[in-house]
C-alpha cells in the first residue's frame, strides 16, 4: 500500500457540475433558524512520482487520497469556489469514488454548511442581514485584516419566567403584593410571569483564542454600555470556537471563528419600596418610589419569619439586637414579615391591603463577573 509521499497528486475543482448552493430553514416562531449549504466537486488524478515506486490500482487507498492537503478538511476548511469565498461556510462532509474507467482518477464531493442563524437585525444600526454576510464574496476583495471585520449578527426570542412578589390587579392596573394571602400565609404556588428573552448570536474571526480567554469571556455581563444598554443588561453565555482555514486572494490564512451567544436581560422594572434597598456599592442609593431594572442581578425578598429586635433593658446600656420569631401576641402563630436589609429589624408597612409599601423590598446580588464587551466584540457601528 503506497503512502501519499509516494504519489504525485493533482486536484482540480470541477466547475461544470459543481457549486450548488441552497438555503433552508426550520423551527417555529421566534426560534426559527436558517442555514446555508453548498456542494463542490473535485477531480483527483494520481500518478507515479519521478524516481518513486511503481504504483498499481491496489496501492491507492482512497482514505489517504481524500485527506490530501489540497482537498477541503472537514470542520476546518472554509468554502471556496471559482474565486469566491464564504468564510462562514465550513466543510461538513466529503466522499470519494474511484473513476469507473481509470483507476488512477478519483471523484471527490464536498458538502458545506454555514453557521445556523436566526432573523436579522440584531442591532439598531441596520447592518447587513445574515444572508448577505454569509453569501460568497470575491476572494481578492478580502484580506486577512478585513476578515476580522466580517461578522454575522442574528437574534432569536424565547421567554424566561419570574416569580412576582408584586403584580398588577387582575384588570392589569395598579400594583400590589402578590406573594401572600390576607392571612399572611405565603402562596403555595407563587405568581409567575413570563418575559421575552432576546438572544443575539454574533460570529466573528479572531487571530487566536486561548482557554483563558474563553473562560474570562464566558458567562459575564457588560461592565460598560453596549448595544444601547447599561451595566449588567447583557450576558455572554456560551462561546463556540472553531479553528478554520480561509483561502484568500493572497493565500491561505488560519483564523479562529467564534460565535458568541449574548442574552438581553428580560425587562423587569421594580419599584424601590425602601430607600437604599437593595444596597448598591460605592455609596449610590435608590430612592423610595424610584423604578429600577436589575438586569442579570439576582434579587431576594426581605421577608422572614424572624427579625432582629432592639434590646431595651429597663436599666443599663442596651445590648446588641437579638433574634425573635414574628409571633402573634395573642395566638403565638408565627408568620412572615418584612425586614430591613441594613438591620434585620421588622418593617411594618403603612399600608395593609397589599398596596403601597405592603410588599417586599429586596437584597440584590450580581452572580456574574463583568467585562467591557467593546474590547473584543466587533459590534457594527
Amino acid at each position: 500500500m503506497a503512502l501519499l509521499s509516494d504519489m504525485d497528486i493533482t486536484v482540480c475543482q470541477r466547475r461544470v457540475d459543481s457549486g450548488s448552493y441552497k438555503q433552508s430553514g426550520g423551527g417555529s416562531g421566534g426560534q426559527r433558524k436558517t442555514k446555508m449549504s453548498a456542494k463542490t466537486k473535485y477531480l483527483v488524478v494520481v500518478a507515479e512520482k519521478s524516481g518513486g515506486p511503481t504504483l498499481t490500482q491496489s496501492d491507492l487507498n482512497p482514505l489517504l487520497i481524500i485527506n490530501h492537503p489540497s482537498i477541503p478538511r472537514i470542520g476546518r476548511t472554509c468554502y471556496s469556489f471559482g474565486g469566491l469565498i464564504a468564510p462562514f461556510l465550513l466543510c461538513s462532509n466529503k466522499t470519494i469514488d474511484r473513476d469507473a474507467e481509470n483507476p488512477f482518477v478519483f471523484h471527490v464531493s464536498a458538502d458545506w454548511e454555514s453557521i445556523e442563524f436566526g432573523v436579522g437585525g440584531g442591532n439598531e444600526n441596520g447592518s447587513e442581514s445574515p444572508e448577505e454576510a454569509i453569501e460568497p464574496k470575491p476572494e481578492d476583495e478580502i484580506t486577512a485584516g478585513d476578515l476580522e471585520k466580517e461578522i454575522v449578527v442574528s437574534f432569536t426570542t424565547s421567554s424566561q419566567e419570574f416569580v412576582r412578589y408584586e403584580s398588577p390587579y387582575w384588570n392589569g392596573q395598579g400594583s400590589r403584593q402578590s406573594w401572600k394571602l390576607p392571612t399572611g400565609t405565603p402562596f403555595q404556588d407563587p405568581v409567575v410571569t413570563k418575559s421575552p428573552l432576546i438572544t443575539i448570536s454574533l460570529t466573528q474571526f479572531e487571530d487566536d483564542i486561548t482557554l483563558e480567554k474563553l473562560e474570562t469571556r464566558s458567562y459575564i455581563v457588560n461592565s460598560e454600555d453596549w448595544n444601547g444598554r447599561g451595566f449588567g443588561q447583557w450576558m455572554i453565555s456560551d462561546i463556540e470556537a472553531t479553528e478554520v482555514t480561509v483561502n484568500l486572494g493572497d493565500g491561505e490564512v488560519e483564523k479562529w471563528r467564534l460565535t458568541y451567544n449574548i442574552h438581553l436581560a428580560p425587562k423587569h422594572d421594580i419599584e424601590c419600596i425602601v430607600t437604599g434597598e437593595p444596597k448598591l456599592f460605592g455609596g449610590l442609593q435608590l430612592q423610595s418610589g424610584e423604578f429600577y431594572n436589575p438586569g442579570w442581578a439576582t434579587l431576594r425578598p426581605l421577608v422572614d419569619t424572624f427579625y432582629k429586635k432592639e434590646d431595651t433593658p429597663p436599666t443599663g446600656p442596651p445590648g446588641p439586637d437579638y433574634l425573635v420569631p414574628n409571633a402573634d401576641e395573642k395566638t403565638g402563630y408565627v408568620e412572615a414579615c418584612y425586614i430591613y436589609e441594613a438591620t434585620g429589624r421588622k418593617r411594618t408597612p403603612t399600608s395593609t391591603d397589599g398596596t403601597g409599601d405592603d410588599r417586599p423590598s429586596y437584597m440584590g446580588f450580581m452572580p456574574f463577573r463583568s467585562a467591557d464587551f467593546n474590547e473584543f466584540l466587533n459590534w457594527p457601528e
